[in-house]
């Protein structure tokens, strides 16, 4: 990312770790899981199959979604099977 130099002086570099999540890293919230699958329920498909399906996926979704913030916030690693 930088040119090649002998010497590189950055100012504020307290913050590089802050800047490079934010430019480089992706964020997810509960909020945006739950609004995104708000969206996707209110959704009016011809097929019924199809909505059910979408239906189950999106609860599923949720259940993976619960169990990885929990596990989060009690600090252990997310696993599929935590469902």
């Amino acid at each position: 990312m930088l040119p090649d130099y002998a010497a590189v002086i950055l100012d504020e570099a307290h913050q590089i770790e802050d800047v490079a999540s934010e430019y480089f890293g992706a964020q997810v919230s509960t909020y945006q899981v739950d609004d995104l699958l708000s969206d996707v329920g209110y959704l009016k498909l011809d097929d019924n199959e199809v909505e059910r399906e979408l239906a189950r996926t999106s609860a599923r979704i949720s259940r993976f979604a619960d169990a990885f913030w929990i596990s989060s916030a009690k600090g252990g690693g997310w696993r599929e099977d935590s469902r």
